[in-house]
């Protein structure tokens, strides 16, 4: 599913992102998945947690929190 979480995240509408975020991860978008800078392996990893906060997204961050690991 590629970055679908990072940029459902992104929407200027936090309601919109949150109900994005919650489809994908219904659909099978893994929620505890690292991501790369520009897939760069010198760069950190970030989470979609990480980012939803960086984001200041909360609801976002505590629902992807909640949600089991894989």
């Amino acid at each position: 599913m590629g970055r679908t979480l990072i940029s459902a995240i992104n929407r200027d509408d936090e309601t919109t992102a949150l109900e994005m975020v919650k489809l994908l991860v219904q659909h099978g978008a893994d929620a505890n998945r690292k991501f790369r800078w520009y897939d760069d392996e010198k760069m950190p990893a970030f989470s979609a947690i990480e980012w939803a906060i960086e984001k200041d997204r909360p609801e976002i961050a505590s629902y992807l929190r909640s949600q089991p690991a894989e």
